[in-house]
């Protein structure tokens, strides 16, 4: 069990270096749902061209994650003390130490809407109660199709494990990459401090609403 589990966006840029020696694929969570998730990425494969496999946090290198302390991620992470998984427009949700190749594929509505078609909120519900975690985070540009799989997970199927299940993103930004930037801040604050920043760094306010 882990006290927080960040859940977040993937982004178009990505530089497949890899960063960090390890490797947790979330379909070895999984048991209900896995069969959703590998028909899913099976639907998706033809937007993914990589040849060399990396870790998600690693080929991730958009604002949000040029403004993200990954090293941090890691450290906490190997010592039990957080999770972090990556809403995926080709892959659906992957753990961010988790290997995958470069893909060429947006969350546009179209997509998004396959993707809960196919039950992709299910998947994020199993994972919850699977690694039990207290509290679960989801950062996310506002109104991005990302939401839609957050927002869409059936709370009476976590309420037993989960005491706040928080939406988070900015808002008065003056462009969406300071929006992307402010998520990637606000991430690293909450792992270093265990809270969300009072102080925005990018935007007029963050927007934190529980759920629960």
């Amino acid at each position: 069990m882990v006290e927080t589990l960040i859940v977040t966006q993937c982004c178009k840029r990505k530089n497949a270096t890899e960063l960090f020696d390890v490797n947790v694929s979330i379909l070895d969570t999984l048991n209900e749902t896995k069969n959703i998730l590998i028909e899913g990425r099976k639907k998706f494969k033809q937007y993914i061209y990589g040849t060399k496999e990396v870790t998600a946090l690693s080929l991730y290198s958009g604002l949000l994650y040029s403004s993200l302390n990954k090293k941090l991620v890691y450290e906490e992470f190997m010592k039990d003390r957080i999770d972090f998984v990556i809403i995926s427009a080709a892959y659906g949700i992957v753990h961010a130490f988790e290997k995958i190749r470069e893909y060429d594929l947006e969350m546009s509505r179209s997509i998004a809407k396959q993707w809960l078609k196919i039950g992709l909120p299910r998947v994020l519900e199993e994972y919850i109660a699977k690694t039990d975690a207290e509290r679960v985070y989801g950062f996310f540009t506002k109104n991005s199709m990302y939401t839609k799989v957050f927002t869409n997970v059936n709370l009476n199927n976590i309420s037993d494990h989960v005491f706040k299940y928080v939406l988070v993103y900015s808002e008065n930004c003056k462009g969406g990459p300071n929006s992307l930037k402010e998520l990637g801040y606000s991430i690293t604050y909450l792992i270093k401090y265990g809270a969300l920043p009072k102080k925005t760094r990018y935007c007029k306010r963050i927007v934190v609403k529980n759920m629960l």
